[in-house]
């Protein structure tokens, strides 16, 4: 006998649905399994006489015994420096009188669709990173937070120490002819997607300011999630609040970074760069009324979507620059900047941590705006 669970799929969208849905199936070994009930041989003269009677008893579909004591129960587990913490263990009880049997499968069969209110309250699933003090000896991906392999997830002691992750579950328990059965599934629990619609772009967000000397003016349209596989944009709008010239000579370098950040319990913060690009842009006050708008692209992909968890915490954050230079003005008026830095969500999935490689400039190539 061996007893399974199959899920609908194994990677669970808190946006798209918060149900656990699936089946669990019980393969017995041989028919004969099933339950043979003893009953006496009638008379050979007797109507209830049948060529499928014997004195060793037929296989009658309402005496066979199904599996009981059937739970289904979800799990998450956040491991952290060899040290394990709950983040969810619901079990559900399934009702005994759904099960069904396949004689041509001869397997037992029970149906399960069960509600997950907290889904979207879980911090993503979590691949195991390395996040060790760097050292001299380490390379430079693993000390960024790269995936290891299996024989790099283990420390010098030979343990797991050093690894984090946060992973889910499904276990299925039931009982059957006095035996207690389990089987259980590895379940994904995804980046939630601020938009059902597949392709739909990101809403986006305005900012708006002075320079630090107060001499310009800009507002930024900044994305409020990134998707780490899709481009997107970064408009500016942006001013001189002098009318005492045109300003037809000043220019502006434009710097925008994106960088991850992974605080993993007590261990030093580590960082690591996702986007730089840059660009000159001359006569900047022409983009008060005609935008510039940066498209943008990662160069290397997130170790993991934002996610907090009680040990675990993993924040992405969007920096604009914008360094301004006008030789037209008095010295003390020529030099100027904007420095704005926000958290953006990033959605990723558990597994896109990779290095993707390129030769690319991390400059940027936009038409004169």
């Amino acid at each position: 006998m061996a007893l399974s669970i199959q899920l609908a799929s194994s990677a669970l969208d808190p946006l798209r649905s918060s149900r656990l849905q699936g089946y669990v199936s019980l393969a017995t070994a041989k028919r004969a399994d099933l339950a043979a009930v003893d009953l006496p041989t009638p008379p050979a003269d007797s109507p209830s006489s049948s060529p499928t009677s014997s004195s060793k008893g037929t296989f009658l579909p309402c005496m066979m015994s199904c599996p009981v004591n059937t739970c289904v129960q979800f799990v998450g587990e956040e491991l952290v420096l060899g040290n394990a913490m709950r983040l969810i263990d619901d079990t559900y009880r399934l009702s005994t009188d759904e099960w069904t049997y396949d004689y041509d499968k001869k397997q037992w069969c029970l149906h399960f669709d069960i509600p997950l209110p907290c889904l979207r309250d879980l911090p993503i699933s979590f691949a195991p990173l390395d996040h060790r003090i760097p050292s001299p000896h380490d390379d430079d991906q693993v000390v960024r937070g790269h995936p290891l392999t299996q024989d790099q997830q283990k420390n010098d002691n030979g343990d797991n120490g050093a690894v984090a992750s946060i992973q889910y579950h499904v276990r299925a328990t039931a009982r059957y002819q006095n035996t207690d059965l389990q089987a259980s599934a590895p379940v994904t629990v995804q980046s939630p997607r601020a938009d059902t619609t597949h392709d739909a772009k990101p809403m986006t967000k305005t900012c708006w300011g002075m320079s630090e000397h107060k001499h310009w003016l800009y507002e930024l349209e900044l994305p409020q999630w990134v998707e780490a596989t899709k481009p997107f944009n970064v408009g500016i709008r942006t001013k001189s609040r002098s009318v005492a010239s045109s300003n037809d000579n000043a220019t502006c370098m434009i710097t925008i970074q994106l960088y991850e950040a992974v605080k993993v319990d007590t261990q030093p913060e580590t960082t690591m760069t996702l986007l730089t690009s840059s660009h000159l842009l001359k006569n900047p006050s022409t983009t008060w009324s005609s935008p510039c708008t940066v498209p943008l692209e990662l160069l290397t992909l997130p170790s993991s979507g934002s996610l907090s968890s009680p040990r675990i915490h993993i924040s992405h954050h969007l920096c604009v620059t914008l360094r301004y230079y006008s030789p037209e003005q008095k010295q003390a008026r020529q030099l100027d900047a904007i420095h704005y830095r926000c958290m953006v969500p990033v959605f990723a999935g558990p597994c896109s941590s990779k290095q993707q490689d390129s030769d690319r400039d991390s400059g940027i190539s936009m038409k004169s705006c």
